[in-house]
């Protein structure tokens, strides 16, 4: 098995600092499911779509890392997204660039970093709105406002 001994010596905040992004995915997916339901608790979110969310977060996060495209790409895996909100939201494509910010906001630590996410989003997108065309990366009209910061 690839699963990880969680019985390590290290401490496991000194642990999760050093592994990789990719090793943090599959630690989850070896844990048992009480503690990634817990976890999952912890993030508010489902343990099946943080298991989800991990993955495609981390070959995002590769792609970045070594100069892979973001831009007019069919991301895979798609991240898994709320019925609720593709139920509200139908043109939204799970597998966009724009399915991927709106997970990774979902994560952020706090309102703060939220708020100063999507600003600096905002200004991105403004920079370059001549030669973006925001379509291709999954973002409809009414992206500022689906990036919803919620305080707890």
């Amino acid at each position: 098995s690839n699963c990880m001994d969680p019985g390590s010596l290290l401490s496991l905040w000194v642990w999760v600092n050093i592994m990789s992004f990719s090793n943090l995915s599959k630690y989850y997916t070896c844990l048992p499911y009480n503690i990634q339901k817990q976890i999952a608790q912890s993030v508010e979110s489902h343990h099946a779509a943080l298991k989800n969310h991990l993955h495609a977060l981390s070959v995002v996060r590769n792609k970045c890392a070594h100069g892979g495209r973001l831009y007019n790409v069919k991301f895979n895996p798609p991240v898994k997204l709320e019925r609720s909100f593709l139920k509200k939201n139908s043109a939204i494509k799970n597998y966009s660039l724009f399915a991927v910010i709106y997970t990774i906001t979902k994560y952020l630590p706090n309102h703060r970093e939220k708020v100063l996410f999507k600003e600096q989003l905002l200004q991105l997108l403004k920079k370059y709105q001549d030669s973006v065309d925001k379509s291709l990366i999954g973002f409809q009209d009414n992206w500022y406002d689906l990036l919803k910061i919620q305080t707890k």
